[in-house]
């Protein structure tokens, strides 16, 4: 599915019915407290200002009894067709040590990031038209240098209240998974960015060109990280090299 950027765009899903979120927390969050699951919203950049978004939701399957994962198994069936009528990518995750799903959509234009996670977090969610969640805001930028080079920055911001309500939301959660720290012993919530060119500064945990972020369930938090291709030397160093140039 291709992501189109805008912020109107992002706040106006269709009405739809439950999706993966409900399928999957209805049927492993209500029943296991002790299962340990993951969210990760993944974008991938590219230096011509394009970007691949995608949410995986899954689960240890140490933590499950065999027909917890056959009442999944059944869950993740329907939400695949679901999510393809939808017009996202999907693809089913079963191996010997997980179980889930992934959603994966395309934007041909990158520069609002958090709507385009937004849509497609919205797009697992039983959301109306009236009632959209948007947890993340903020926007993923290119310049280029004088010289040839490009510097890319990343600047998000990731509301973890509101992801912990939706997650309350969609599941019957027993009182003991209320507060943002048991919610924090059964999910964990990450954002992973995929960089073009060499990370240069940021506030996540970088390894190469990837950058990743843990999000607490409470609060707000920023997310930045900035990356270059090439040399990015502004014009007032250029224009000194060539008067140094002509003086001698």
């Amino acid at each position: 599915m291709t992501i189109k950027s805008g912020a109107s765009t992002a706040m106006t899903p269709r009405r739809r019915k439950p999706r993966v979120l409900t399928l999957l927390l209805g049927c492993c969050l209500a029943l296991l407290l002790s299962a340990c699951s993951s969210l990760t919203f993944q974008s991938t950049f590219d230096k011509e200002g394009t970007a691949r978004h995608q949410a995986t939701f899954v689960f240890d399957r140490a933590n499950l009894l065999p027909q917890d994962i056959s009442r999944i198994e059944r869950g993740l069936n329907g939400a695949i067709t679901r999510a393809t009528n939808d017009g996202f990518d999907v693809q089913r995750i079963s191996t010997s040590s997980e179980i889930g799903l992934r959603v994966t959509g395309s934007s041909m234009d990158a520069l609002d990031t958090g709507a385009a996670l937004n849509i497609l977090f919205n797009t697992l969610l039983p959301t109306s038209d009236d009632a959209p969640v948007a947890p993340f805001s903020g926007t993923f930028s290119r310049e280029s240098g004088a010289v040839g080079g490009s510097r890319f920055e990343l600047s998000l911001n990731a509301d973890g209240d509101v992801l912990a309500e939706a997650i309350r939301g969609i599941s019957p959660l027993s009182p003991q998974l209320q507060s943002a720290e048991s919610m924090a012993g059964v999910i964990s919530i990450r954002v992973i960015a995929i960089l073009p060119g060499t990370v240069r500064s940021t506030n996540g945990q970088a390894a190469g060109n990837r950058v990743t972020w843990l999000l607490p369930l409470s609060g707000s938090s920023e997310l930045s990280a900035v990356s270059t291709i090439g040399q990015s030397t502004p014009w007032p160093a250029v224009i000194g090299v060539v008067v140094l140039a002509a003086m001698l």
